[in-house]
């Protein structure tokens, strides 16, 4: 798993929890970018941080029945189970696994930002 290599990424102590937000598709998918955020171990403070996956050429999506909406029609966050961050250049797929989704994708370049750092 590279959630310690995330954590890492966006500058905040390995051990919290992960959550996607919402995916954001740009030019029919060739650029995928992740909103998400990440819930401190200790203090539960959340860090903002977006992953985005440019020149996408392959795309595997399964989205699970099982997954919910809350109460008031809103789609809740999906929790990260598990993360492989890949090899830019099309070499290895980054795969993603949550409660909600899974997705794998062959990119040229990622980038891994949060709102003081770009990676």
């Amino acid at each position: 798993m590279d959630q310690a290599k995330l954590s890492e990424a966006i500058g905040v102590a390995a051990g919290g929890t992960f959550f996607i937000n919402e995916m954001n598709f740009l030019n029919w998918g060739q650029e995928i970018t992740f909103i998400a955020h990440y819930e401190l171990p200790e203090s539960h403070e959340a860090v903002d941080f977006q992953i985005t996956l440019r020149d996408c050429r392959d795309l595997q999506w399964r989205v699970y029945a099982y997954s919910s909406r809350a109460e008031n029609g809103a789609t809740p966050p999906a929790a990260l189970v598990n993360l492989r961050l890949g090899t830019n250049q099309h070499r290895k797929p980054f795969q993603m696994l949550t409660d909600a989704f899974g997705i794998t994708i062959l990119y040229g370049e990622i980038l891994i930002q949060n709102s003081s750092n770009q990676f």
